[in-house]
């Protein structure tokens, strides 16, 4: 058993891990449980079919998909920390992560319900699962089973159809829960759907599930709300109403997303990460957005 002091010292380690195969993996999966929660995972190979065997945390989907081991081994011993702050602009981290299941956490969707308990949905291993708190700050698992994993391929698929957007993973949970106007809660839930492309990296666009009630999984759409094939992911929205409360019972509801997007200089072939914006409903107009700043 490790006291005070052993587990601060193991906290602070920063430990290489050369090579995430087989051996590689198993290492960073046991440094994990004893408290180690900085790496510097080196492998330059890439997801086979043949791995799957031998490499922790890799599933079919990683093979297909073509995934970096080093991506793998680090999604599924990350852990989920927290900053906070007083004023909205200066963070401070909290030490040690907030919540950290042994199967790992990514890309965290946290919210308050109505009653003022925390839900939070993260992604592992190519699917969405759920924890849940009083404080925010002390997270147990929700279920052992994912609330939301990806689309069945459909076998006989007619000639010309595609399969669905996100056979191969879902991941990036936006968290938007609601009182609907009859009073029951309503999970809404943006995501970011993988599937395989007929050439380079797979494809991803952005999908909608949602549950009534604070258990249970998820149903998600089966089309995506957003596709603009540029490997679109990790949706936000803010929403805003013009009526006197949000549960009115015909409040003009207004909604921006936001996303990730593969995005081209003009005259080049190199590509850069992006933002990119929609609205809805789809008859509202919004203004020219401005030059972006030289300085907040």
């Amino acid at each position: 058993v490790f006291g005070a002091r052993a587990v601060e010292d193991i906290r602070q380690l920063r430990i290489g891990i050369v090579g995430c195969g087989g051996t590689g993996s198993a290492v960073a999966s046991l440094l994990t449980r004893i408290g180690v929660s900085r790496f510097a995972l080196i492998d330059a190979d890439r997801v086979d079919e043949t791995s799957l065997n031998r490499l922790h945390f890799s599933t079919r989907a990683d093979a297909i998909g073509r995934r970096f081991k080093v991506d793998v081994v680090g999604d599924a011993i990350a852990a989920i920390g927290l900053a906070r702050s007083d004023d909205g602009t200066t963070f401070a981290k909290v030490a040690s992560p907030v919540f950290a299941p042994a199967r790992g956490a990514t890309a965290p969707g946290v919210a308050r319900l109505p009653d003022g308990r925390f839900r939070m949905l993260y992604g592992s291993g190519g699917a969405i699962y759920e924890a849940a708190s009083d404080d925010g700050l002390t997270w147990v698992e929700v279920g052992a089973d994912p609330v939301l994993g990806p689309s069945v391929p459909i076998t006989d698929l007619p000639v010309g159809a595609k399969q669905p957007f996100d056979t191969l993973g879902v991941s990036d949970p936006c968290l938007l829960p609601r009182v609907t106007p009859s009073g029951r809660l309503q999970f809404r839930v943006l995501y970011t759907g993988t599937a395989a492309s007929e050439a380079g990296p797979p494809d991803t666009a952005i999908g909608f599930a949602a549950r009534y009630g604070d258990s249970g999984p998820l149903v998600r759409n089966p089309l995506p709300i957003l596709s603009l094939n540029k490997h679109e992911a990790a949706p936000a929205l803010f929403e805003w109403y013009e009526g006197d409360q949000p549960n009115d019972v015909a409040p003009t509801n207004r909604s921006l997303l936001y996303v990730q997007i593969d995005q081209k200089l003009p005259g080049s072939s190199t590509i850069y990460p992006a933002i990119a914006g929609a609205v809805a409903p789809v008859l509202v107009t919004l203004d020219t957005p401005a030059s972006f700043p030289d300085a907040p």
